[in-house]
């Protein structure tokens, strides 16, 4: 289950990117840690 979710998260993160709304690193480790 938890595969799917940082999978999703990490699609989102991706998309974000790509808008130029990425955020940093570290940042996105912390979120996917939560």
């Amino acid at each position: 289950q938890w595969v799917k979710e940082v999978g999703q998260k990490i699609d989102i993160a991706a998309q974000q990117l790509e808008r130029g709304e990425g955020i940093d690193g570290e940042t996105a480790i912390n979120q996917l840690r939560e």
